[in-house]
């Protein structure tokens, strides 16, 4: 298992399953207005694509052909572009690719590209919605971008997966419903080689003051691989901001871990990655790579087990079922400050609510499903802050 970080703009898992790439700079809206006017006039009808060579179909509504380009990025993986006109002067545009990327990063590309060509003062928060499709998080962005003299709208439709990922945009134009049939009907027919059933795969929705932030989505594959992936859109008052993490481990046949990736960017910007292995017996090497500063080389020993939310599952369950008070587990702390061993200790709150401390860096009340799971709960930070998480999808068991 290997994960790396291409360039400052995207995180990368490769774990035989599916890799986050960068994405390509933010696909032109622009047809052409004698192209646009004569597909005004057409009567939306269904049309098959096809894209990266292939490996992913799909039937969309339009006035007229979709333009389909296909491109090899810079490591040589076919990327394709949809254009859908919709009889309006802007087409809704959409990136398919064989790959998990990072879904903050490309909305904070496309608004931001949009934001400067059309001349923008601000760009308000996006809202979220997130249903499921695919076995996935779908999400849909919306947008607003104004000016002294014009106010812009901005839509976003996004389909993350492991194997293949779709992302639409389209700017202004035609009404908000006419986007959601268009991209909805693409998402519900689409097909690609690249999504392969795990053992174990999750997908859940964050929010924060009761809206929509982020979602996550956690899988498990055979020989004990896990990887992880989300994106948050946070509030910073002056303005906002994505961020996207990433991570890769695996763990022996008792759930120890083996290893470890994780890697966190702001706006596709790098915040840091840290690599954790085994070495003999509870010893541990990292290597940890922060922008602006020199990479540094350590190690520690734990005193017990170290294992991950995904591997602790049954002990987590088996805590649940029985009497215990409370128990204390072992996780590495993959923190750009700090990385250490650190204590997770669970406690039993009533029923199958339970909650873990962090050390002092934040407490989550979690609901505890059959699997050891949580289905929802709240994370409380150390400054107080709360923010919620709820199970959207789940399948097999961890």
């Amino acid at each position: 298992m290997q994960l790396r970080l291409l360039s400052p703009l995207c995180l990368v898992i490769s774990v035989g399953c599916g890799n986050a790439r960068p994405l390509p700079e933010a696909p032109s809206t622009h047809l052409g207005a004698a192209s646009t006017e004569a597909r005004a006039h057409e009567s939306p009808r269904s049309y098959a694509i096809r894209a990266v060579e292939g490996r992913f179909s799909a039937e969309v509504e339009a006035t007229g052909a979709p333009a389909i380009e296909t491109e090899l990025d810079e490591d040589g993986d076919p990327r394709t572009t949809v254009t859908i006109p919709t009889g309006d002067a802007r087409p809704i545009v959409c990136l398919v690719t064989n790959d998990m990327r990072d879904a903050g990063a490309f909305v904070v590309r496309a608004f931001t590209s949009i934001k400067n060509d059309a001349q923008l003062d601000d760009l308000e928060l996006p809202a979220l919605e997130v249903e499921l499709a695919q076995r996935a998080p779908f999400v849909w962005v919306s947008s607003r971008g104004v000016s002294a003299t014009k106010a812009v709208d901005l839509r976003a439709a996004l389909l993350p997966r492991e194997g293949g990922s779709l992302f639409c945009l389209q700017v202004g134009g035609t009404e908000r419903a006419t986007f959601s049939r268009v991209v909805g009907g693409l998402v519900a027919s689409a097909r690609h080689e690249g999504w392969a059933r795990t053992r174990f795969a999750e997908a859940a929705v964050m929010r924060t003051q009761g809206k929509v932030n982020g979602f996550a989505q956690r899988f498990v594959h055979d020989g004990g691989r896990e990887t992880q992936y989300g994106t948050a859109f946070l509030d910073q008052g002056a303005g906002w901001s994505a961020f996207d993490w990433a991570n890769g481990a695996t763990v022996d046949a008792r759930g120890e871990l083996t290893a470890s990736t994780s890697a966190g960017a702001v706006n596709g910007t790098q915040l840091f990655r840290i690599d954790v292995k085994r070495g003999k017996g509870k010893e541990y090497t990292f290597d940890k790579e922060v922008p602006g500063q020199p990479p540094q080389h350590g190690s520690f020993k734990a005193t017990r087990p170290i294992t991950t939310d995904l591997s602790r599952a049954a002990l987590v369950r088996a805590f649940v079922a029985g009497k215990e008070r409370e128990r204390t587990f072992l996780e590495v702390h993959e923190d750009p400050e700090n990385v250490e061993p650190r204590a997770i200790v669970i406690r039993r709150v009533s029923g199958r609510t339970v909650s873990f401390a962090y050390g002092t860096k934040k407490t989550v009340l979690c609901e505890i499903a059959p699997d050891g799971m949580c289905i929802r709960g709240e994370i409380t930070d150390e400054d107080g802050d709360k923010r919620a998480w709820e199970r959207l999808y789940v399948e097999g068991e961890p």
